[in-house]
């Protein structure tokens, strides 16, 4: 049996969705760009559609066949960043330097923290290259 991932595990159901359609790269690219709001998927794709040089003409391509013209609602993955910021902390990130990093003030990073204490090893991240890797997407 394959071990989860533990960044698919803290996506939310949509988000997961799209990853499995466009994979995961292009749906935290996604998420990046319009996290909580609508994005209106065309029936058809062009390369001159303003997505692909974010996440590339395949995707869309990708993102038309699936959702053929509908408004689709992009999460804001506040599981994941959640999970992120936890780790950063246990890689010995201070609290002052979260909250200004992700906008949010030190007492909310702590509750956070807190808050993960107890929490199943699958539920973090303790991978560097993994936390490199997300934080790459701007999910902050």
């Amino acid at each position: 049996m394959a071990e989860p991932d533990p960044i698919r595990e803290l996506l939310p159901k949509r988000v997961a969705e799209l990853a499995d359609v466009v994979g995961l790269e292009a749906a935290l690219k996604l998420v990046e760009l319009r996290g909580g709001r609508r994005l209106y998927v065309p029936k058809h794709a062009t390369a001159q559609h303003w997505l692909v040089p974010y996440i590339g003409l395949t995707a869309v391509e990708q993102l038309a066949a699936h959702y053929q013209g509908a408004d689709i609602e992009i999460d804001r993955c506040q599981d994941l960043k959640r999970a992120i910021i936890v780790a950063e902390f246990e890689r010995g990130v201070s609290t002052s330097i979260l909250a200004a990093h992700y906008g949010c003030t030190e007492r909310n990073i702590r509750y956070m923290v807190n808050a993960n204490i107890g929490k199943p090893k699958s539920k973090t991240l303790k991978d560097e290259h993994t936390l490199d890797w997300i934080n790459e997407f701007g999910l902050s």
